[in-house]
């Protein structure tokens, strides 16, 4: 898995030499968006509540960069209102939990 401890050392990396928001947004989305790919693909415990706690920390960072990215970018939402970003953060949260179990459990069945 040394792949995915490369991974985590760039997002690191990237969050602390990046000083724009935009750019580090997008590179944390997509090194979260690899990283899942990474855990979902290759499950590398062989027991299974390891790999259930590994991918559900992994679609936690997952959600934590999306909620980076829609809030850099201000998508639909307005910034001063606060139930309209409370609104955003249950949706978006919402989806993350569906995916994140219903994947993990799918794939791990497979396995």
């Amino acid at each position: 898995m040394a792949c995915a401890d490369v991974l985590q050392i760039i997002m690191t990396c990237t969050s602390v030499f990046i000083n724009g928001l935009r750019w580090m947004s997008i590179l944390q989305l997509t090194g979260a968006l690899l990283l899942c790919y990474l855990y979902l693909r290759w499950l590398p415990h062989l027991h299974a509540w390891v790999n259930y706690i590994r991918v559900a920390a992994t679609f936690s960072i997952l959600w934590a960069a999306a909620m980076l990215t829609l809030m850099v970018f201000q998508l639909g939402i307005d910034p001063s209102d606060p139930d309209a970003v409370q609104a955003q953060r249950w949706v978006v949260s919402g989806w993350h939990l569906l995916y994140a179990t219903s994947s993990s459990l799918w794939l791990l069945d497979l396995h």
